[in-house]
């Protein structure tokens, strides 16, 4: 849902630095960067926010939802992006998972991780978040068929005639590799911009269940419902899983579709 993009947002521009001259929390499209737009050498955010979709903006709590693709490209720092120059970033919220029962120890520091359940309606770990995308190619070859004139102004294929069509299938996992690639130009909106993301990315997975102890993912939610002015949000706080998190959640969901559907290409295990 969009409270998970819009805290996802406000944890990249404020908490970890990317976008402090952004001006206005949920402004939306009418918010600006004061010290110029966000690009390959100035931090903030590269890919599209807002309703209707504008570059370079933050979403709004308001706002609908994403859909499929990459929910955000930042332009970061280095210094707390893994050394990186740009981030990935994926954003997942909640509706109604229980709390695993750690989460209620005093001082928990532990994230719902691999392994934790969350509840009975649960995403069992979260890796479970990151949903494969599967496309079919037909790659028909079809040869041209030798035609007969059967009287009728229409002709008919032949018998001799086959049509052999296989079916390769591109089986795809949320935030793996393959599928940034297959993303990142729409993301970004440019060829060249792509492949310098492309060359210094790291991957980062927000999290914002209702239970979360903050408290801020429920905030949101209930000011989503009542329009609440955005002073009632101005916390934003998730589950945050960083690059080494986020492979291993993508290697273990490429792992169980590869019993599926076999050794593709697109489930090849990353490093």
């Amino acid at each position: 849902g969009v409270s998970g993009e819009h805290i996802a947002d406000y944890i990249c521009a404020v908490e970890f630095g990317w976008g402090k001259d952004w001006d206005g929390h949920d402004k939306g499209a009418d918010g600006k960067w004061l010290e110029g737009v966000p690009s390959a050498s100035k931090t903030g955010k590269l890919s599209a926010g807002g309703s209707p979709k504008a570059k370079h903006v933050l979403y709004k709590l308001s706002d609908g939802a994403n859909g499929t693709g990459i929910d955000a490209v930042w332009r970061a720092n280095p210094s707390n992006n893994g050394g990186e120059k740009f981030a990935i970033v994926e954003a997942k919220a909640s509706r109604d998972e229980d709390a695993p029962k750690f989460m209620r120890k005093l001082n928990n520091m532990r994230k719902p991780g691999v392994g934790s359940k969350l509840g009975v309606s649960g995403l069992g770990d979260p890796s479970t978040l990151l949903e494969p995308i599967e496309s079919e190619q037909d790659a028909s070859s079809k040869n041209s068929p030798s035609t007969k004139n059967t009287g009728r102004s229409k002709k008919l294929p032949s018998k001799s005639s086959k049509t052999s069509t296989t079916k390769s299938k591109d089986v795809l996992v949320q935030m793996s590799v393959e599928w940034i690639l297959s993303n990142l130009q729409k993301a970004v909106g440019n060829r060249i911009l792509a492949a310098q993301v492309e060359a210094s990315y790291s991957r980062h997975l927000f999290y914002s269940p209702l239970y979360h102890p903050s408290s801020s993912p429920k905030e949101h939610a209930e000011a989503r419902i009542n329009n609440a002015n955005e002073s009632e949000h101005h916390i934003h706080k998730a589950f945050h899983y960083n690059e080494t998190e986020v492979k291993a959640f993508v290697n273990k969901r490429k792992k169980s579709l590869t019993k599926k559907h076999g050794a593709l290409n697109t489930l090849k295990i990353e490093a």
